[in-house]
């Protein structure tokens, strides 16, 4: 029965690390007849499909990021409207021949909210796959401690608005009437984000569930330290700290600012012992630094195939990861996959990931002070760990069978 499901996954982008080409990779081993259509193909799967050829889909990049910019002040956080989109996109044929519509990521000129009312004119089971916060807000995809979107958004603090009835109001006003009549299932990868969009004004009487992601568990594996260090061309004699954001730039929520405090606080006490120490750094834009606290800085930049991330990882003694909000993060998952533990702030779907202390620690939003002890307990408990263990625990949660498992049932009965 498997095998008669078309379902056609679709999403602004798609790398070979991202969620939704992780999770179709899982549907088709398990002989469902998935895909992906996508503005933006970065990987080496024959089953993601371009929309677009490249110069077109750069000329809708640009022009709809000048229209974009023409209604929103800059942000330093990831902000969409969507209110413009590919106007033929509804009478694409694998479209209209998919027995399911499965949303994801759909911004940046992909999929606007006026396309959002049509997909449920064509009566297909329709699924949205949650990744951020964007389907129930104003236009914000991380809302930082904002509350407004469990009412009405309006003046939008991101944007620095002083109107009541801005960008956000009228974004919110135009979700609230789609989701409305929506009869879909609305699915988020952690119970966090199933919880925030339960107090949504948006999303509070949908019918919305948690599935987490998918993770190729042959691949992200424990590996000898050793090898994996000798493999990256890494100092085999040292404590090494990793770190790695997309955009450190860009995404500041992502915590680059409080790495550098956590860092000056727990090298402070051991000034005598920094050179045991070695910091790596994993990301999409090269840092112009040599050194953070006085600690050499290894940058090993975008690792494009699932294998190096896997060396990555098991190379490091520790994961640092203070970010301020996210979902289901898949650093956290892949470290843990590879037996390496995590030193997170509490955020989003975290908690639910590190649930012993073999596989790190979860510290309180912004204190830098319990960070770093936290950090030297992972550290002073570092001789006894267990990597197998931890690669156990999240593979138990989280198994690619398990997580399509549980999206057959829905896919099954919307």
């Amino acid at each position: 029965m498997n095998k008669k499901i078309s379902i056609i996954h679709l999403t602004t982008g798609a790398s070979n690390q991202s969620a939704v080409t992780r999770l179709v990779e899982a549907e088709r081993k398990e002989g469902l007849n998935s895909i992906i259509l996508t503005l933006d193909n970065k990987t080496s799967y024959n089953f993601v499909k371009n929309y677009l050829d490249k110069k077109t889909k750069i000329l809708i990049k640009y022009l709809i990021n000048f229209l974009e910019k023409i209604q929103l002040k800059q942000t330093e956080t990831p902000f969409s409207i969507s209110n413009y989109s590919i106007s033929n996109f509804i009478k694409n044929n694998e479209l209209l021949t998919a027995d399911i519509i499965h949303l994801h990521w759909i911004n940046g000129g992909f999929i606007g909210t006026k396309f959002l009312e049509k997909l449920q004119q064509l009566e297909k089971k329709i699924v949205i796959t949650m990744h951020d916060s964007w389907f129930f807000t104003g236009g914000c995809h991380v809302k930082l401690g904002c509350k407004k979107f469990e009412n009405y958004c309006h003046t939008c603090e991101q944007l620095k608005s002083k109107k009541y009835r801005d960008v956000s109001y009228y974004n919110f006003k135009r979700k609230e009437k789609i989701f409305k009549n929506f009869n879909g299932i609305v699915v988020t990868p952690s119970y966090w984000l199933e919880m925030e969009a339960k107090k949504s004004k948006v999303l509070s009487k949908n019918k919305i569930i948690t599935i987490g992601n998918t993770l190729d568990f042959e691949i992200f594996k424990p590996i000898d330290r050793g090898i994996a260090r000798k493999i990256l061309n890494i100092n085999s004699d040292k404590i090494i700290l990793g770190f790695g954001a997309l955009d450190f730039s860009s995404a500041k929520y992502k915590g680059y600012e409080y790495l550098e405090l956590i860092l000056n606080k727990f090298f402070r006490d051991k000034k005598e012992k920094k050179n045991n120490y070695e910091i790596l750094i994993l990301g999409g834009k090269k840092l112009d630094i040599q050194e953070l606290a006085g600690i050499k800085v290894t940058y090993l930049g975008t690792l494009k195939d699932n294998y190096s991330l896997n060396l990555f990882y098991s190379a490091i003694d520790m994961l640092l990861y203070p970010s301020l909000e996210d979902n289901l993060p898949n650093m956290v998952m892949e470290s843990l996959a590879s037996g390496t533990p995590v030193c997170s702030f509490q955020t989003g779907g975290i908690e639910e990931m590190i649930i012993t202390e073999q596989m790190g620690e979860v510290v309180p939003q912004r204190n830098i002070e319990i960070f770093v002890n936290k950090m030297n307990k992972i550290l002073e408990n570092s001789l006894n760990l267990e990597r197998e263990e931890v690669a156990k625990e999240i593979k138990n949660k989280y198994s690619n069978q398990k997580v399509i498992r549980e999206y057959l049932k829905i896919y099954n009965n919307i």
